[in-house]
C-alpha cells in the first residue's frame, strides 16, 4: 500500500515549508535552510525545485511573483 503523499515530511520538506512562512525565491530558500540547520541539511536545486513543484500541485503553496526566471513563493 503506497503511503499518502505528504503524510509525513522529510527534513528538507519541513525546512522548505518553514522558509515559506515569508515570501522568498528558491535561492533564498536554499540559503535559509543552510543557515537554520548550521549546514546540517543541504537542499540542492534538484530536490528544492522538485519539491516546490509538488507543493504547488498539492496547492500547499502558491507563486506570488515571477520576474524572469526568478519565482517567489
Amino acid at each position: 500500500m503506497p503511503r499518502e503523499k505528504f503524510h509525513t515530511l522529510t527534513e528538507p520538506m519541513f525546512y522548505i515549508l518553514l522558509c515559506l512562512r515569508e515570501e522568498c525565491c528558491g535561492m533564498d530558500i536554499m540559503s535559509k535552510v543552510d543557515h537554520m540547520t548550521g549546514g546540517r541539511v543541504n537542499v540542492g536545486p534538484g530536490t528544492l525545485y522538485n519539491l516546490l513543484e509538488q507543493f504547488l500541485s498539492a496547492e500547499m503553496i502558491y507563486e506570488t511573483k515571477v520576474v524572469g526566471r526568478r519565482r517567489s513563493y
